[in-house]
């Protein structure tokens, strides 16, 4: 439990550790409770009434203190907050009340900003899977949606997609058909990868012994198409191309082929 931070100092100060763990320090505790036992006979009483553990509950911190007769060295603890305000309850004394008390409202007033930077995180996260994926914006929504749910946030604040403009988007196998091309789906996207339309990407299978692979429009593809979202797999996209502009680059492919 190095490198403490101080988070609050008012009843007892209290500290966060690198780790995120809230602690106080024996001593200033002992203080504030105006307990009479000496601190090393009331610290380990009350930490064994408590079955607090060493490197798990609180953490021993070697002092050496200078006084006029010399130097002494002398012991003081680190202690979680948890067992902190059990210890406190043990005075069994409106102090030892009122400093309890003054813990559970510090771990409550931190706990909604540890909550609401974890779920700031998450955000950033779908945001950055959505940007190295190039998923467009109905997928972006789509994502950020079920982000929202999943961690308990109203979505009613989300914008409704609106695709763009009038343009249709299907996937190549339609447009191929539709529009009585020649080449297959097959030889069609692995003419997309060979001329940087389009590129294959891989992830972690679910049952975790294997790769899926999945295709997605490249920086360059994404003048003729958008990635969406699969429908079977999220951790996917799909290829979906503009249905007025296909053709467009069914050409380009094909002479690039010849």
């Amino acid at each position: 439990m190095n490198d403490l931070r101080l988070l609050e100092n008012d009843l007892v100060p209290v500290y966060v550790t690198s780790t995120g763990e809230k602690v106080v320090y024996g001593k200033d505790l002992y203080r504030k409770l105006e307990v009479r036992t000496d601190f090393s006979t009331w610290v380990k009483r009350r930490l064994d009434e408590c079955d607090a553990e060493e490197k798990v509950d609180y953490d021993l911190l070697p002092k050496i203190e200078e006084q006029v007769s010399g130097v002494k060295h002398s012991i003081d603890y680190i202690i979680k907050l948890d067992i902190a305000k059990e210890m406190a309850m043990l005075e069994r004394n409106i102090i030892g009340k009122q400093v309890r008390k003054y813990f559970i409202r510090v771990e409550k007033k931190y706990k909604s900003d540890e909550n609401l930077n974890i779920i700031e995180q998450g955000i950033r996260i779908v945001k950055f899977i959505a940007d190295d994926m190039r998923v467009n914006d109905a997928g972006r929504l789509l994502m950020y949606e079920n982000y929202c749910k999943a961690v308990g946030i109203p979505t009613g604040f989300l914008p409704k997609y609106e695709s763009n403009g009038s343009r249709e988007m299907k996937a190549s196998k339609h447009l191929l058909s539709e529009n009585g091309c020649d080449l297959s789906v097959q030889r069609f996207n692995a003419l997309l990868i060979e001329q940087g339309y389009l590129e294959e990407r891989e992830r972690p299978s679910g049952k975790g012994n294997g790769v899926k692979k999945f295709k997605a429009l490249t920086k360059k593809g994404l003048q003729y198409g958008e990635n969406a979202v699969s429908p079977y797999n999220q951790r996917e996209v799909q290829p979906l191309y503009y249905s007025d502009t296909f053709m467009e680059l069914y050409t380009k492919v094909s002479k690039g082929n010849d």
